[in-house]
């Protein structure tokens, strides 16, 4: 006896999306207040010292830089030529502020690739909107925002 094996098309393969694997909307609540803080707090201070420094290096742009990506460059670059506020602090680190909300979301969607439900999803986001490492980096103007971490390590050779 032969054992038949039913044909699998691709579009069969794909599971659908179901509304449980979505990233419930108290999740994007968290990420917007996320990103309203980052703003409201920016101005409290002046500039970084490497903001400056990427302010300087917007103005020279290349395709990269020795101690740098040109993301951080480019970015500021653009920051500066809109003009919407002025080149000022708050300005400058609307870009970070919006990756840091952009994690608070990947957050909650990476608990929910692992199987979490609604609360543990909505729980992720809160954490990691909560932890002192991505409000940080989210706060400045820097590389940092901007990479995934394992390419924001030092080599070591």
């Amino acid at each position: 006896m032969e054992a038949s094996v039913p044909s699998v098309t691709p579009a069969a393969r794909q599971a659908p999306v179901l509304p449980s694997d979505r990233v419930p909307v108290l999740v994007w609540v968290i990420a917007a207040v996320f990103v309203a803080a980052e703003l409201a707090l920016s101005s409290r201070y002046g500039f970084l010292q490497d903001e400056l420094y990427f302010i300087v290096a917007g103005h020279h742009l290349a395709f990269g830089y020795v101690d740098q990506p040109p993301l951080a460059p480019l970015l500021t670059r653009v920051t500066d030529v809109l003009g919407v506020y002025g080149l000022n602090p708050t300005a400058l680190r609307i870009g970070p502020a919006l990756a840091g909300g952009t994690v608070v979301v990947l957050a909650a969607r990476l608990a929910a690739l692992f199987g979490a439900g609604r609360f543990g999803r909505v729980l992720a986001a809160l954490a990691t909107a909560c932890a002192p490492v991505v409000y940080a980096l989210a706060h400045l103007g820097i590389t940092e925002p901007f990479c995934p971490p394992p390419t924001c390590t030092p080599s070591r050779t």
